[in-house]
Protein backbone atom coordinates (compact mmCIF):
# COMPACT_ATOMS: atom_id res chain seq x y z
CA UNK A 1 0.00 0.00 0.00
CA UNK A 2 1.35 3.10 -0.98
CA UNK A 3 1.42 5.91 1.35
CA UNK A 4 2.18 9.54 0.76
CA UNK A 5 3.01 11.80 4.17
CA UNK A 6 3.03 15.61 3.59
CA UNK A 7 4.37 16.84 7.02
CA UNK A 8 3.63 20.53 8.18
CA UNK A 9 4.87 22.33 11.00
CA UNK A 10 3.24 24.80 13.11
CA UNK A 11 5.98 26.63 16.15
CA UNK A 12 3.22 28.24 18.00
CA UNK A 13 5.10 26.77 20.71
CA UNK A 14 8.43 26.68 21.27
CA UNK A 15 8.55 22.82 20.79
CA UNK A 16 9.26 20.39 17.83
CA UNK A 17 6.25 19.43 15.67
CA UNK A 18 2.48 20.06 16.94
CA UNK A 19 0.25 18.10 14.01
CA UNK A 20 0.96 15.64 11.60
CA UNK A 21 -1.16 15.11 8.44
CA UNK A 22 -1.52 11.88 6.30
CA UNK A 23 -2.82 11.91 3.30
CA UNK A 24 -3.75 8.51 2.11
CA UNK A 25 -3.82 7.80 -1.92
CA UNK A 26 -7.21 7.26 -1.91
CA UNK A 27 -8.66 9.47 1.01
CA UNK A 28 -7.35 11.91 3.99
CA UNK A 29 -6.58 10.19 7.58
CA UNK A 30 -5.49 11.77 10.41
CA UNK A 31 -2.96 9.83 13.06
CA UNK A 32 -3.98 11.08 16.35
CA UNK A 33 -1.52 8.86 17.86
CA UNK A 34 1.53 9.96 15.85
CA UNK A 35 0.68 13.18 17.59
CA UNK A 36 0.44 12.02 20.91
CA UNK A 37 3.83 10.12 21.11
CA UNK A 38 5.34 13.55 19.62
CA UNK A 39 3.91 15.52 22.35
CA UNK A 40 4.65 12.85 25.47
CA UNK A 41 8.23 12.41 23.73
CA UNK A 42 8.19 16.48 23.43
CA UNK A 43 6.91 16.92 27.15
CA UNK A 44 9.21 14.57 28.26
CA UNK A 45 12.28 16.20 26.91
CA UNK A 46 10.78 19.87 28.35
CA UNK A 47 10.60 18.12 31.79
CA UNK A 48 13.95 16.73 31.74
CA UNK A 49 15.07 19.75 30.52
CA UNK A 50 13.97 21.72 33.01
CA UNK A 51 14.50 19.43 35.77
CA UNK A 52 18.24 19.78 34.83
CA UNK A 53 18.34 23.38 34.87
CA UNK A 54 16.42 23.59 38.37
CA UNK A 55 18.86 20.62 39.68
CA UNK A 56 21.65 23.09 38.02
CA UNK A 57 20.01 26.16 39.45
CA UNK A 58 19.65 24.82 43.13
CA UNK A 59 23.20 23.36 42.66
CA UNK A 60 24.30 26.33 41.85
CA UNK A 61 22.44 28.53 44.72
CA UNK A 62 23.80 25.69 47.22
CA UNK A 63 27.11 25.73 46.12
CA UNK A 64 26.57 29.45 46.16
CA UNK A 65 25.35 29.66 49.60
CA UNK A 66 28.02 27.23 50.94
CA UNK A 67 30.72 29.46 49.99
CA UNK A 68 29.08 32.30 51.56
CA UNK A 69 28.50 30.49 54.74
CA UNK A 70 31.62 29.73 54.37
CA UNK A 71 33.05 33.02 54.04
CA UNK A 72 30.88 34.28 57.03
CA UNK A 73 32.21 31.58 59.05
CA UNK A 74 36.30 32.24 58.24
CA UNK A 75 35.24 35.94 58.88
CA UNK A 76 33.52 35.41 61.90
CA UNK A 77 36.64 33.12 63.01
CA UNK A 78 38.84 36.35 62.10
CA UNK A 79 37.16 38.61 63.78
CA UNK A 80 36.63 36.22 66.87
CA UNK A 81 40.47 35.20 66.77
CA UNK A 82 41.91 39.22 66.54
CA UNK A 83 39.32 39.79 69.19
CA UNK A 84 40.71 37.14 71.94
CA UNK A 85 44.26 37.77 70.62
CA UNK A 86 43.65 41.79 71.48
CA UNK A 87 41.61 40.47 74.64
CA UNK A 88 45.34 38.81 75.57
CA UNK A 89 47.40 41.36 74.65
CA UNK A 90 45.35 43.92 76.80
CA UNK A 91 45.75 41.55 79.93
CA UNK A 92 49.12 40.62 79.48
CA UNK A 93 49.85 44.24 79.18
CA UNK A 94 47.43 45.10 82.21
CA UNK A 95 49.42 42.20 84.29
CA UNK A 96 52.78 43.48 82.97
CA UNK A 97 51.83 47.33 84.28
CA UNK A 98 51.03 45.37 87.56
CA UNK A 99 53.76 43.69 88.13
CA UNK A 100 56.09 47.01 86.85
CA UNK A 101 53.73 49.44 89.57
CA UNK A 102 54.28 46.57 92.23
CA UNK A 103 58.21 46.02 91.41
CA UNK A 104 58.30 50.05 91.52
CA UNK A 105 56.59 50.35 94.34
CA UNK A 106 58.45 48.01 96.19
CA UNK A 107 61.92 49.35 94.75
CA UNK A 108 60.53 52.90 96.38
CA UNK A 109 59.68 51.36 99.58
CA UNK A 110 63.18 49.70 99.77
CA UNK A 111 65.40 53.15 99.41
CA UNK A 112 62.91 54.84 101.13
CA UNK A 113 63.59 52.19 103.73
CA UNK A 114 67.09 52.41 103.27
CA UNK A 115 66.94 56.18 103.72
CA UNK A 116 64.75 56.87 106.03
CA UNK A 117 66.50 58.38 108.44
CA UNK A 118 66.92 61.50 105.79
CA UNK A 119 63.23 61.01 104.60
CA UNK A 120 62.12 60.84 108.01
CA UNK A 121 58.67 62.71 108.87
CA UNK A 122 59.67 65.76 110.60
CA UNK A 123 57.20 65.08 113.44
CA UNK A 124 58.85 61.62 114.23
CA UNK A 125 61.99 62.87 113.95
CA UNK A 126 61.54 66.07 116.72
CA UNK A 127 59.97 62.99 119.10
CA UNK A 128 63.09 61.47 118.85
CA UNK A 129 64.40 65.04 120.53
CA UNK A 130 62.05 64.47 123.59
CA UNK A 131 58.74 65.94 121.66
CA UNK A 132 55.31 64.32 121.87
CA UNK A 133 53.32 64.54 117.99
CA UNK A 134 50.92 66.68 119.73
CA UNK A 135 53.75 69.00 120.44
CA UNK A 136 55.99 68.47 117.47
CA UNK A 137 52.34 69.36 115.23
CA UNK A 138 52.36 72.79 117.26
CA UNK A 139 56.13 73.42 116.52
CA UNK A 140 55.75 72.70 113.11
CA UNK A 141 52.66 75.43 112.65
CA UNK A 142 54.87 77.90 115.06
CA UNK A 143 57.74 76.90 112.29
CA UNK A 144 55.56 77.81 109.29
CA UNK A 145 54.60 80.91 110.95
CA UNK A 146 56.59 84.18 112.70
CA UNK A 147 54.63 84.57 115.60
CA UNK A 148 50.81 82.78 116.75
CA UNK A 149 48.95 83.40 119.81
CA UNK A 150 46.99 80.33 121.33
CA UNK A 151 44.10 80.63 120.10
CA UNK A 152 45.24 80.78 116.48
CA UNK A 153 47.54 77.80 116.62
CA UNK A 154 44.26 76.03 118.23
CA UNK A 155 42.38 76.88 115.52
CA UNK A 156 45.25 75.74 112.67
CA UNK A 157 46.26 72.71 114.79
CA UNK A 158 42.35 71.55 115.43
CA UNK A 159 43.15 70.58 118.94
CA UNK A 160 41.13 72.39 121.98
CA UNK A 161 42.72 75.75 123.29
CA UNK A 162 43.08 73.85 126.68
CA UNK A 163 45.16 70.90 125.31
CA UNK A 164 47.05 73.93 123.12
CA UNK A 165 48.01 75.78 126.34
CA UNK A 166 49.23 73.01 127.74
CA UNK A 167 51.27 71.53 124.88
CA UNK A 168 52.76 75.07 124.40
CA UNK A 169 53.65 75.05 128.29
CA UNK A 170 55.79 72.22 128.36
CA UNK A 171 57.26 73.39 124.91
CA UNK A 172 58.50 76.32 126.22
CA UNK A 173 60.38 74.05 129.12
CA UNK A 174 61.82 71.89 126.40
CA UNK A 175 63.39 74.20 124.83
CA UNK A 176 61.42 74.45 121.53
CA UNK A 177 59.50 77.53 121.81
CA UNK A 178 59.97 81.35 122.67
CA UNK A 179 56.69 82.93 124.75
CA UNK A 180 56.80 86.43 123.44
CA UNK A 181 54.70 88.68 126.34
CA UNK A 182 52.19 91.09 125.53
CA UNK A 183 48.72 92.11 126.06
CA UNK A 184 48.54 89.10 124.06
CA UNK A 185 51.02 86.40 125.01
CA UNK A 186 52.29 85.03 121.50
CA UNK A 187 54.51 82.41 120.54
CA UNK A 188 57.13 81.62 118.15
CA UNK A 189 59.47 78.65 117.62
CA UNK A 190 63.26 78.24 118.41
CA UNK A 191 65.39 77.60 115.33
CA UNK A 192 65.37 74.06 114.52
CA UNK A 193 69.18 73.90 114.48
CA UNK A 194 69.24 75.69 117.98
CA UNK A 195 67.06 73.55 119.39
CA UNK A 196 68.87 70.30 118.41
CA UNK A 197 72.01 71.23 119.74
CA UNK A 198 70.82 72.20 122.46
CA UNK A 199 69.23 68.48 123.00
CA UNK A 200 72.43 66.84 122.19
CA UNK A 201 74.59 69.33 124.26
CA UNK A 202 71.95 68.04 127.40
CA UNK A 203 72.81 64.77 126.03
CA UNK A 204 76.23 64.45 125.91
CA UNK A 205 76.50 65.81 129.48
CA UNK A 206 74.03 63.63 130.95
CA UNK A 207 76.27 60.94 128.94
CA UNK A 208 79.36 61.90 130.49
CA UNK A 209 77.21 62.27 134.32
CA UNK A 210 76.10 58.54 133.69
CA UNK A 211 79.77 56.92 132.66
CA UNK A 212 81.06 58.85 135.66
CA UNK A 213 78.36 57.47 137.71
CA UNK A 214 77.68 54.29 136.45
CA UNK A 215 80.44 51.43 136.60
CA UNK A 216 81.46 50.33 132.99
CA UNK A 217 80.18 46.20 132.10
CA UNK A 218 83.86 44.52 131.78
CA UNK A 219 84.86 43.64 127.81
CA UNK A 220 85.20 40.17 128.24
CA UNK A 221 81.56 39.61 128.41
CA UNK A 222 80.42 35.95 128.47
CA UNK A 223 77.86 34.04 125.65
CA UNK A 224 76.78 35.65 122.87
CA UNK A 225 74.25 38.31 122.43
CA UNK A 226 71.66 38.36 119.25
CA UNK A 227 70.62 42.26 118.18
CA UNK A 228 67.49 42.37 116.61
CA UNK A 229 66.38 44.86 114.75
CA UNK A 230 67.75 46.81 111.47
CA UNK A 231 68.42 50.34 113.51
CA UNK A 232 69.53 48.30 116.23
CA UNK A 233 71.92 46.46 114.30
CA UNK A 234 73.21 50.00 113.06
CA UNK A 235 73.85 51.25 116.32
CA UNK A 236 75.84 48.84 117.22
CA UNK A 237 77.71 48.60 114.00
CA UNK A 238 78.68 52.02 114.42
CA UNK A 239 79.33 52.18 118.01
CA UNK A 240 82.22 49.13 117.51
CA UNK A 241 83.09 51.17 114.78
CA UNK A 242 83.68 54.40 117.17
CA UNK A 243 85.87 52.10 119.57
CA UNK A 244 87.80 51.00 117.38
CA UNK A 245 91.93 51.28 118.25
CA UNK A 246 93.81 49.43 115.76
CA UNK A 247 92.09 47.77 112.67
CA UNK A 248 88.78 46.77 111.50
CA UNK A 249 87.34 44.28 109.22
CA UNK A 250 84.12 44.76 107.30
CA UNK A 251 82.56 42.53 104.71
CA UNK A 252 79.19 44.77 103.64
CA UNK A 253 77.35 45.70 100.40
CA UNK A 254 77.72 48.84 99.71
CA UNK A 255 74.39 50.18 100.71
CA UNK A 256 75.41 49.47 104.47
CA UNK A 257 79.23 51.18 103.42
CA UNK A 258 77.55 54.29 102.56
CA UNK A 259 75.87 54.02 106.01
CA UNK A 260 79.24 53.82 107.61
CA UNK A 261 81.53 55.55 105.71
CA UNK A 262 81.91 58.53 107.70
CA UNK A 263 83.28 56.71 111.00
CA UNK A 264 85.33 54.30 108.80
CA UNK A 265 87.13 57.50 107.56
CA UNK A 266 87.79 58.42 110.75
CA UNK A 267 89.47 55.55 111.26
CA UNK A 268 91.78 56.13 108.72
CA UNK A 269 92.96 59.51 109.76
CA UNK A 270 93.19 57.65 113.00
CA UNK A 271 95.91 55.62 111.36
CA UNK A 272 93.94 52.82 112.14
CA UNK A 273 93.85 49.47 109.56
CA UNK A 274 90.44 49.59 107.49
CA UNK A 275 90.07 46.49 105.49
CA UNK A 276 86.77 46.58 103.01
CA UNK A 277 85.18 43.47 101.80
CA UNK A 278 82.21 44.71 99.29
CA UNK A 279 80.35 43.17 96.16
CA UNK A 280 80.41 46.59 93.90
CA UNK A 281 83.40 48.49 92.61
CA UNK A 282 84.17 51.18 95.68
CA UNK A 283 86.69 53.50 96.69
CA UNK A 284 88.04 54.91 100.08
CA UNK A 285 91.82 56.18 100.13
CA UNK A 286 93.56 55.18 102.63
CA UNK A 287 91.23 51.61 102.66
CA UNK A 288 92.48 48.29 101.35
CA UNK A 289 89.15 47.01 99.43
CA UNK A 290 88.27 43.57 97.87
CA UNK A 291 85.35 43.20 95.18
CA UNK A 292 83.41 39.66 95.20
CA UNK A 293 79.90 38.82 94.69
CA UNK A 294 78.58 38.50 98.05
CA UNK A 295 74.59 38.48 99.83
CA UNK A 296 73.49 42.36 100.01
CA UNK A 297 72.16 42.69 103.06
CA UNK A 298 74.86 40.50 105.29
CA UNK A 299 77.45 41.82 107.47
CA UNK A 300 80.31 40.68 108.99
CA UNK A 301 82.42 43.31 111.39
CA UNK A 302 85.59 42.30 113.21
CA UNK A 303 87.30 45.08 115.03
CA UNK A 304 90.61 45.27 117.11
CA UNK A 305 89.99 41.25 116.40
CA UNK A 306 88.84 40.81 120.05
CA UNK A 307 84.87 41.68 119.07
CA UNK A 308 82.28 40.52 116.25
CA UNK A 309 79.47 41.31 114.78
CA UNK A 310 77.40 38.68 111.89
CA UNK A 311 74.33 38.63 110.79
CA UNK A 312 71.74 40.70 108.19
CA UNK A 313 69.86 42.99 107.73
CA UNK A 314 67.22 42.17 104.69
CA UNK A 315 64.32 41.82 107.36
CA UNK A 316 63.80 45.24 109.10
CA UNK A 317 62.51 44.71 112.12
CA UNK A 318 63.30 41.22 112.18
CA UNK A 319 67.09 41.43 111.15
CA UNK A 320 69.06 39.75 113.51
CA UNK A 321 72.58 39.60 114.22
CA UNK A 322 74.95 38.04 116.53
CA UNK A 323 77.36 40.09 118.54
CA UNK A 324 80.06 38.23 121.10
CA UNK A 325 83.71 38.84 121.98
CA UNK A 326 83.67 35.13 122.36
CA UNK A 327 87.57 34.61 121.07
CA UNK A 328 86.09 31.24 119.47
CA UNK A 329 83.86 32.92 116.98
CA UNK A 330 86.41 35.70 116.61
CA UNK A 331 88.89 33.38 115.52
CA UNK A 332 86.66 32.08 113.57
CA UNK A 333 85.33 34.39 111.64
CA UNK A 334 88.79 36.50 111.25
CA UNK A 335 89.80 32.90 109.75
CA UNK A 336 86.68 33.02 107.32
CA UNK A 337 87.91 36.36 106.19
CA UNK A 338 91.03 35.72 105.61
CA UNK A 339 90.08 32.83 103.35
CA UNK A 340 87.76 34.83 101.07
CA UNK A 341 90.65 37.90 100.54
CA UNK A 342 92.89 34.89 99.52
CA UNK A 343 90.54 33.50 97.38
CA UNK A 344 89.63 36.96 96.05
CA UNK A 345 93.34 37.33 95.37
CA UNK A 346 93.60 34.35 93.77
CA UNK A 347 91.15 34.57 91.20
CA UNK A 348 92.31 37.55 90.29
CA UNK A 349 95.82 36.84 89.37
CA UNK A 350 94.16 34.58 87.61
CA UNK A 351 91.97 36.97 85.42
CA UNK A 352 95.01 38.86 84.88
CA UNK A 353 96.76 35.72 83.51
CA UNK A 354 94.05 34.50 81.26
CA UNK A 355 94.30 37.96 79.69
CA UNK A 356 98.27 37.96 79.22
Amino acid sequence: MKYIFTLKWSFEDSFAVKYIYCYYYFGVTVFDDVIVVVDVIIAAVTIVVTIIIVIIKVTVVIIAAVIIVTIIVIVIIIKVTVVIIAAGIIVVTIIVIVIIINVTVVLQFTKLHSVRKDMMNPIDALTEFGLTRQEGSIYMILYAHVELTGYEIAKLAGISRSNVYSSLANLVEKGGVYLIEGSSNKYSAVPVDEFCDNKVRKLEQNKLHLTKLLASKPDDQEGYITIRGEQHIEDKMIHMLKQTTQRVYISVSRKILNLVEPYLSDLICKNCKVVIITNTPYELTGATIFNTPKESNQIRVIVDSKTVLTGDLENGNQSTCLFSRKSNLVDLLKESMQNEIKLIELTKSKVIEQKQ
